[in-house]
């Protein structure tokens, strides 16, 4: 006898533990594009600036360098949820 549509056990487990896979990368996805969002508002303040200190140059190379590593971990992030 041939079970059209039905699951097996281990099928029905890989699905909800897919699903919790996803749904914990859409918060990190949306933690990613909060801390994005944060480092851009602070160098945009930086920048409006006309003379920035020593310190401010500092931070906003720091700044720069984390906004790129962020969106490198979001575009990881996502290609590993689409392939999953």
């Amino acid at each position: 006898m041939i079970a059209i549509g039905m699951r097996t056990k281990g099928e029905h487990g890989t699905e909800r533990g897919s699903r919790m896979k996803t749904e914990a990368a859409t918060k990190q996805l949306e933690y990613l594009r909060a801390t994005h969002a944060t480092l851009n508002n602070e160098l945009e303040l930086l920048n409006r600036r006309a003379y920035l200190t020593p310190a401010e140059q500092q931070r906003t190379r720091v700044i720069k360098k984390e906004k790129l590593r962020t969106k490198d971990r979001m575009r990881l992030l996502m290609d590993h949820v689409k392939l999953g």
